[in-house]
């Protein structure tokens, strides 16, 4: 075992092993347990140990759930400010001047809860499934929220404008107008996105 430790019973032995021990056990119905040397790590192993201390020594721990995927990735991808009257924000790093999220990538197939929006970023899921993007200055921020058991997912925080029953008057003739926007730290999301993306730019 590598950590903690486990009770061994049944065909009336019983034996715990605490970590750093290893046991192999024989027998049908009665069961002989032998100590051996624990098994050397193989190239699964040494991943997932490397996986574990990533996510343990995560800095954006300290910000957001560890129950929203992706979260240990956002260290490499971004910087953290605390902001007034927002908390910590996260900002993307190596981004095209005049970015704005929800605006690069193609739209999944989202099940139950309609599309998805699957974003070109390589850092590109949490952000766009959890919390609400601020903008700030000049530049756009995540505020990822606060640290609960239970963190809320949806397709995507964004609101649409427009549509087939939506038109405005440019140069003297009606124009339809459809288009989005992320949602604000409080704004109400119904089951974030489930209509088409726009053909035009947002």
């Amino acid at each position: 075992m590598n950590s903690g430790s486990v009770e061994l019973t049944g065909g009336g032995v019983s034996q715990t092993l605490q970590s750093g021990q290893a046991a192999k056990l024989t027998g049908h119905d009665e069961v002989a347990i032998v100590s051996i040397p624990l098994p050397k790590a193989d190239d699964f192993d040494k991943w997932c140990e490397a996986r574990d201390r990533h996510i343990s020594s995560s800095k954006s721990a300290r910000y957001v759930s560890r129950g929203i995927p992706g979260f240990d990735d956002l260290d490499e991808y971004g910087t953290w400010e605390d902001v007034a009257d927002y908390g910590p924000i996260w900002y993307p790093a190596g981004v095209v001047v005049g970015w704005v999220p929800y605006r690069f990538g193609p739209l999944g197939l989202g099940g139950a809860l309609g599309m998805d929006v699957v974003e070109d970023e390589p850092w590109g899921f949490c952000q766009f499934h959890y919390g609400r993007w601020v903008h700030v200055g000049v530049r756009w921020g995540w505020l990822p929220g606060p640290i609960v058991p239970g963190p809320v997912y949806a397709p995507a925080f964004v609101a649409f404008v427009g549509g087939p029953s939506f038109s405005i008057t440019i140069g003297g003739g009606p124009v339809s107008l459809t288009a989005w926007f992320p949602l604000g730290p409080g704004e109400p999301s119904f089951r974030g996105i489930t209509a088409a993306r726009p053909t035009s730019e947002k």
